[in-house]
């Protein structure tokens, strides 16, 4: 019989010689208590059997708990010991010449109740919002998973561990898991509090600090020119914003912002800058363009606001290249089998200005059927001196031509417009 009896079974004597039992307090214990098993042994004539050893014994569930005694001239015995946690069972034995005489009876002894790590989310809570505390209510010495379920806990709050406020109630479910919500309101301590039952004995959880802050948001983000010549500036501007209420969010002043990078095919973001948020809230940096990459804005947060981090803008670094609108395929329409040539003309933006690409661009000639949504390259060619192409292929189905330049680590890669050409 397990710890969380509700009721006690009568106590079973049998075998000879006679033996009486019996157990005070009865009924449910209280963690420690002492508890006496008492009785008599008497032959079976009735007559007192005195100085025999007796062995009682107590259980629990990993191990037995032994005490001797002997019977006085009356035939009398009495032991005291204490009732621990998880106790289930007591017997008492006398052995005599082969004979054997037991009383058997039960313990139920109020279980020790606990709580669990403390669980917070989110985690800082921000002030006006909702967020939940919450823990786990145990049997600690059954086990972690010894979960106490369908019952009430008691949630408390204090701002200084010393006056406590009953603020709500919590109600366990699966594994005795719990949690309470409630809006963020200010930093102080919250404590679980379970008034425990008839067989499990109550309990309060340690204290546990919740730091409530002021949540903070970038409203926008930009990095700009977009794309940059290397060695040209670039200017990362944005907003930094804080909850004013939970409708409304006000400018975020006086707040260090720093500015963060990562290149085109790396996954490590980088500080390159700092810089305040003025009345408005608003910052800007300027910098030197050296790469490709994507940059962003964070803000670390401080002991009254929350850390936020603003959205990322990806900024090619090079010189700008397009293609001219005389990309042409032609004839149109063809006959089949017949040649198709693919020209055009790539330019790059120097000086403020456009001007042709010059020679040795490589250039894609690319095809997408018609009904089809891929692309294929299908040949390549360099540009001129003058930055015009040409390339010829023999003209097989219905489709759409365009032509595609890479770029370098100078020039930034861009895609000519299309090209509908139908063959008969």
């Amino acid at each position: 019989m397990s710890a969380h009896a509700d009721t006690v079974p009568a106590v079973q004597c049998a075998g000879q010689p006679n033996l009486t039992a019996q157990v005070n307090p009865s009924g449910i214990l209280p963690q420690n208590a002492p508890v006496t098993i008492s009785g008599r042994l008497t032959g079976a004539d009735g007559a007192p059997v005195a100085g025999h050893q007796l062995d009682v014994r107590v259980s629990y569930p990993t191990t037995d708990e032994q005490i001797l005694t002997k019977t006085a001239a009356d035939g009398t015995y009495s032991v005291t010991f204490t009732a621990r946690d998880r106790a289930e069972s007591w017997g008492v034995w006398a052995n005599s010449a082969g004979d054997e005489a037991r009383c058997i009876g039960y313990l139920s002894v109020q279980n020790l109740s606990g709580f669990t790590r403390f669980t917070q989310r989110p985690l800082p809570p921000a002030e006006g919002l909702d967020a939940t505390v919450g823990a786990r209510l145990i049997l600690p010495s059954y086990g972690p998973d010894a979960g106490i379920i369908d019952t009430t806990v008691a949630v408390e709050f204090s701002t200084d561990k010393k006056t406590w406020k009953h603020v709500g109630y919590a109600h366990t479910y699966d594994h005795g898991g719990f949690t309470y919500g409630f809006v963020a309101g200010h930093d102080g301590y919250f404590r679980f509090r379970y008034d425990g039952s008839e067989t499990i004995l109550p309990s309060v959880s340690e204290p546990y600090y919740v730091d409530v802050k002021t949540e903070t948001a970038f409203q926008s983000f930009n990095a700009a020119p977009e794309p940059v010549a290397k060695g040209g500036k670039l200017t990362a501007s944005g907003t930094l914003l804080r909850r004013k209420s939970p409708q409304a969010f006000v400018p975020a002043s006086g707040a260090k912002v720093a500015v963060q990078f990562r290149a085109d095919g790396s996954s490590a973001w980088a500080t390159v800058g700092t810089t305040t948020t003025d009345k408005k809230g608003a910052f800007r940096k300027t910098f030197t363009a050296s790469k490709s990459g994507t940059w962003r804005a964070s803000y670390g947060g401080s002991a009254t606001y929350i850390a936020s981090t603003s959205s990322t803008d990806n900024v090619q670094v090079g010189v700008k290249t397009a293609f001219t609108s005389a990309f042409n395929a032609s004839p149109e329409p063809v006959a089949k089998g017949k040649a198709l040539k693919v020209a055009g003309k790539l330019n790059r933006y120097v000086g403020g200005k456009w001007i042709h690409a010059g020679a040795g661009a490589a250039i894609q000639i690319q095809f997408k059927a018609a009904g089809s949504s891929t692309w294929t390259t299908l040949g390549t060619t360099k540009t001129t001196s003058a930055g015009t192409f040409a390339k010829y292929f023999t003209a097989s189905k219905d489709g759409t031509w365009r032509a595609v330049y890479g770029g370098s680590t100078t020039y930034i890669g861009s895609t000519s417009g299309t090209d509908y050409v139908d063959v008969r």
